[in-house]
């Protein structure tokens, strides 16, 4: 495994993949395992089902590179604790910037969908891609991160 740069800091490749329709390829990574603690109770946590998350295409010569992350997920252990499943995330962030991108146009009409992007502004590490380009899902993003 080879370790590559994507604004997440120590993501490591896991797989390569050729799409057989189109110039396109993807790569599946995954960030180092850290010790994590509850952002909520501060204790112990246990290890869930990872998720996929599906970053923005980067336009790599006449390909796109699709790239999926592997976020692992965790839940507290102790049963009195009010935070639900959290994920991957950098604790340490002081500034958040968010940056709108048309992620694609779609259809005949070619009706554009947005996404934002969570940046930690002082390494410049991207954090996550929610949808849309209001205020609401970063709000929702915010909230289940545990910092409102």
């Amino acid at each position: 495994m080879r370790a590559m740069s994507f604004g997440i800091g120590g993501a490591e490749v896991l797989a390569f993949v050729q799409d057989e329709e189109g110039p396109a390829f993807g790569i599946l990574i995954e960030t180092p395992m850290s010790e994590t603690t509850c952002p909520t109770f501060g204790g112990a946590v246990e290890a869930s089902d990872s998720l996929s998350q599906d970053l923005p295409p980067i336009t790599a010569g006449p390909a796109d590179l699709l790239i999926r992350w592997k976020r692992r997920q965790w839940r507290c252990v102790h049963a009195g604790c009010a935070q639900e499943m959290f994920g991957e995330h950098n604790d340490s962030v002081e500034a958040l910037g968010l940056d709108e991108v048309l992620m694609v146009k779609r259809g005949p009409w070619h009706c554009q969908e947005f996404s934002t992007q969570l940046v930690d502004v002082g390494p410049g590490q991207l954090l996550d891609v929610v949808p849309g380009r209001s205020s609401t899902e970063p709000m929702v993003w915010l909230a289940k991160e545990g910092k409102p």
